[in-house]
């Protein structure tokens, strides 16, 4: 039993279900308070977006979140480059394509590590009305543009035994942010403020992405920050289109080196510079700037001066090749008024830094924006100089903690009008949580609303006013922890938004070794690429307005609307859901019967034999919540299921008898997601907030994590999945968070771990009870056996075909099914007279798949239902995975688009 995570690096699970969730939609009348959705429109603006740096494997964790920031529905298309070797083919080097499902206006589609191959280096991602993606995913193949898109990627260097974990974000560069032809100098300018080589601890990588369609050579300057008479130069010669290479400047320079550099190319490029701090134990990643996007004035939406152990500093750098530029930079405060300022002069294509721990005008514990300008100068008895435009980027250290983050700095091209910023990656959790610095400012600053979206859409608003706003995700009570979504920040009056900008930080409480902390700069929208009309569209109203500090606290331009009730409304055209997500997250199979629980289509009953559907949604079927994360079934019959908004129970009869919140039970949070039923018929679920219950049909028990007593509850870490073995003892596990897994045998909890057993990995992210135990797969650690026989783990070695077990099912003929991710996808079976204990009997038969598996199901007869990602290899010419397979031990049958009407070959949970 498993539940679709909500964490940067969870698991993505996807079944898509053609009628009931895909086409043959049926729309509301009218939708209330905005418009209703559109499956239609596009622009070419915004639709191709370049991702650089990809890191898979090897350590390495990445995940790709992609935003819908326009007004219709839209697909993603991922395609996966591989590393640079300085050849160009002839052909196209794609290693393979991903297809995402329906992502509604606001919403966020992800992919994590398992989705990604491992050779996969920088990858291009495309928004396509749906109907054109790829033939292989179900559409016509034209990949018509669709809506505006917005991307953020995350990568992580896991913890071992002598490095510590380092995390950091970026976002992906739209084709037309990537610059424009310059005939002075025949080719493609870029400019990255700040490069650094064994200088205060600090070194920079620069990866660089050709986004063109020809084979690329560039040559790269250096130039010092304190002798701008001395450049260096490099090149890099046959990049393909679409590869990136990654240049280390300690290559040409001498250490220590602090400066700047700059980027002549033949094609138009994506550049994203890792700055590496602390010795190499901390990561900050920002972006390199198109030479046409320097303007005179930049925005800082976020620095800080000893708030919390943070620093900033500033870099701005000159693109002008001849002209000494004069930077002067204005600190702000909340209300958009100057503290103070400080004017320096860069020599042309130089670098100045400002460090913010230096300023003494500032306050302590100063958290504001500030504005650089490039001004106007002269000498006596000439002419005034031509203004120079000028780049900037944004440090943001705590050495104490060894956290960092950078950012881009928000240039203001003339002429230009912001029409909304997106935020494809917000946060609620208990260590961690997303901080948004808001800078909106004036005179004619733009009114302004704050849209937070979860999975099923428009989740909350809040009016912004003008000037500085920082507001803490972990201080608004309508979102409960667990939550990952994402938001909008959309100008609402017209006129304004030309200096708009946005900054999210991800602050680690200190509770976690290492650099957990990530942050990037919100992605603009500008007037000509997002849709003409300014208000969202929900599905549901907004909960209420969120608490945050008084001093900080914006005061909304209206109240939001009371939440929608989870019961019957009088009028069905008023309040009606849009299945706006097609990804499935759970599935039970009852014979020729699926119940599939998708993350925003609510809970869709599939019939194999005959192909029909029925969908259960919320509000007019009673679900509390289109995202449904996993199904238990009881012995009457009943369907439990475990939503974002309780725990709602489906009759034998087909309906949905009852919901459990916290304000109507027991229940300890809304916010459920797992959910399983013992054989005395009593109820266990796992929740975002850390709690595990049980409820036996009078009363409720809840067990946390107490770490003064161990026995008392589940381990630290939200609750990824739940089962319970044939002996009725409950196992939870939170997954990718490496806590291990959690047992109570109705007494005590007890805590496995690497530590004290023979579990390879404390990150177990799949569960299944047979052979007289449980067995746990895990994330590079293979599969760990844990029974009265004692306890085994097998991997790659030992005939499992790869470390990355994603999914387990054992079947009453005894027979264990290991569904693997990773590179070596494959579904393995140990055979039913093996004794997992006894590696002497060991029988292994693997059978190899395309792609990663992601479901396991087992029936009466032993035949296997097999889940896996549907894309395309492009090298090999071969799908990844054919959908949903069923394997008896002879004859595969395979269930895709075509044969059983499924919109997608995305199956990810049974």
């Amino acid at each position: 039993m498993r539940k679709q995570p909500i964490v940067p690096i969870g698991l993505v699970l996807v079944l898509m279900l053609a009628v009931a969730l895909g086409r043959g939609l049926t729309l509301a009348q009218p939708v209330v308070g905005g418009r209703g959705p559109s499956l239609s429109g596009g622009s070419t603006i915004a639709t191709r977006i370049a991702l650089p740096a990809l890191d898979v494997g090897d350590g390495w964790e990445t995940t790709i979140r992609v935003q819908n920031a326009g007004d219709a529905h839209t697909r993603a298309v991922l395609d996966l480059y591989p590393a640079y070797d300085g050849q160009c083919p002839a052909e196209s080097s794609v290693v393979g394509t991903l297809c995402s499902g329906l992502i509604a206006p606001g919403t966020a589609w992800v992919w994590d590590t398992f989705d990604l191959p491992a050779s996969a280096r920088s990858a291009i991602v495309y928004s396509v009305v749906p109907g054109t993606e790829d033939t292989v995913c179900g559409g016509d193949g034209t990949r018509q543009p669709g809506p505006p898109i917005a991307v953020t990627v995350d990568r992580l260097r896991e913890e071992t035994d002598v490095i510590p974990a380092a995390a950091s974000a970026y976002t992906g560069i739209p084709q037309e942010r990537a610059g424009t032809f310059d005939p002075t100098v025949n080719g493609f300018v870029y400019f990255v403020p700040s490069v650094a080589v064994e200088d205060q601890g600090q070194i920079t990588s620069l990866i660089v992405q050709n986004l063109g369609d020809e084979c690329a050579s560039f040559e790269l300057s250096y130039q010092p920050q304190d002798d701008c008479s001395q450049v260096t130069t490099d090149e890099v010669l046959a990049l393909a289109p679409g590869e990136a290479v990654r240049v280390n400047p300690g290559d040409v320079l001498t250490s220590p080196f602090r400066g700047s550099a700059w980027i002549r190319a033949t094609q138009p490029l994506a550049v994203v510079v890792d700055q590496w701090a602390g010795e190499g134990s901390v990561l900050m990643t920002s972006q390199g700037v198109a030479q046409d996007l320097g303007s005179l004035v930049n925005h800082v939406p976020l620095v800080y001066r000893d708030f919390e152990g943070w620093n900033a500093s500033l870099n701005v750098q000159n693109t002008s090749s001849t002209t000494d530029a004069k930077a002067k930079a204005y600190f702000m405060d909340s209300s958009d008024d100057i503290i103070t300022t400080i004017v320096s002069w860069i020599c042309p294509r130089g670098t100045r830094s400002y460090h913010l721990s230096e300023i003494n005008d500032l306050p302590g514990h100063y958290v504001g924006p500030a504005r650089i300008e490039s001004q106007e100068w002269w000498t006596p008895n000439d002419p005034s100089v031509f203004i120079t435009n000028i780049v900037s980027s944004v440090d943001l250290v705590n050495e104490e903690a060894g956290q960092g983050v950078s950012y881009t700095g928000v240039t203001v091209p003339e002429g230009e009008e912001i029409e909304l910023v997106a935020l494809p990656s917000l946060m609620k959790d208990e260590t961690r949580s997303s901080r948004i610095a808001i800078y909106n400012p004036g005179p004619g600053s733009a009114g302004l609303q704050f849209e937070v979206y979860d999975q099923n859409g428009l989740l909350d608003v809040l009016g912004l006013p003008a000037g500085h706003t920082y507001m803490d995700l972990a201080s608004w009570g309508s979102i409960n922890p667990g939550f990952r979504g994402s938001g909008l920040v959309r100008v609402t009056s017209q006129g304004g938004g030309s200096g708009l900008g946005v900054v999210v930080m991800e602050h680690n409480d200190g509770s976690a070794g290492g650099d957990w902390s990530r942050g990037y700069a919100g992605i603009p929208i500008w007037a000509a690429e997002a849709s003409p009309t300014p208000m969202p569209t929900a599905t549901a109203t907004p909960t209420s307005t969120p608490t945050v500090p008084p001093t900080v606290m914006p005061e909304p331009t209206a109240t939001p609307t009371p939440p929608v009730s989870p019961t019957p409304v009088e009028d069905a055209g008023i309040w009606t859901t849009f299945a706006n997500g097609d990804d499935v997250q759970a599935l039970l199979v009852e014979g020729d019967t699926v119940w599939a629980g998708t993350r925003a289509g609510g809970l869709v009953r599939w019939n194999t034999a005959d192909g029909t559907y029925v969908q259960i949604l919320h509000p007019q079927d009673d679900l509390a919540c289109n995202d449904v994360r996993d199904i238990a079934v009881d012995a009457a019959g009943n369907k439990w299921l475990a939503t974002c908004r309780g725990l709602s129970v489906l009759s034998a009869k087909g309906v949905i008898s009852t919901t459990y919140t916290t304000a109507n039970s027991g229940l300890p949070n809304d916010d459920v997601t797992a959910v399983a039923v013992d054989s005395e018929g009593t109820v266990w679920l796992g929740t975002t907030g850390r709690e595990v219950a049980s409820f036996d049909g009078q009363e409720w028990t809840t067990y946390t994590h107490d770490p003064e007593i161990p026995g008392a509850g589940p381990a630290d870490g939200e609750i990824f999945s739940l089962i319970v073995d044939d002996a009725d003892r409950v196992w939870v596990a939170p997954g990718m968070l490496g806590y291990g897994v959690s047992v109570y045998d109705g007494v005590i909890w007890t805590h496995y771990t690497t530590q004290n057993s023979c579990l390879a990995s404390n990150r177990v992210i799949a569960m299944a009870p047979g052979m007289g135990g449980v067995w746990l797969g895990t994330q590079g650690g293979g599969a760990t056996f844990i029974g009265d026989c004692g306890c085994a783990t097998y991997g790659a070695a030992d005939g499992l075909g790869s470390n990355y077990v994603m999914a387990i099912a054992v079947g009453q003929d005894g027979r264990a099914w290991f569904g693997l991710g990773g590179s070596g996808g494959a579904v393995c079976v140990l055979d039913g007279a093996s004794t997992p204990c006894d590696r002497g009997d060991d029988h292994w038969t693997c059978h190899d798949v395309e792609g990663s598996i992601r479901a396991l199901a087992t029936e009466p007869s032993g035949a296997v239902w097999i889940g896996t990602i549907s894309g395309c290899s492009l090298t090999l010419r071969t799908c990844k995975g054919g959908g949903l397979s069923r394997f008896d031990g002879d004859t595969w049958t395979t269930y895709s688009t075509a044969s059983a009407g499924l919109v997608s070959n995305w199956v990810t949970a049974i």
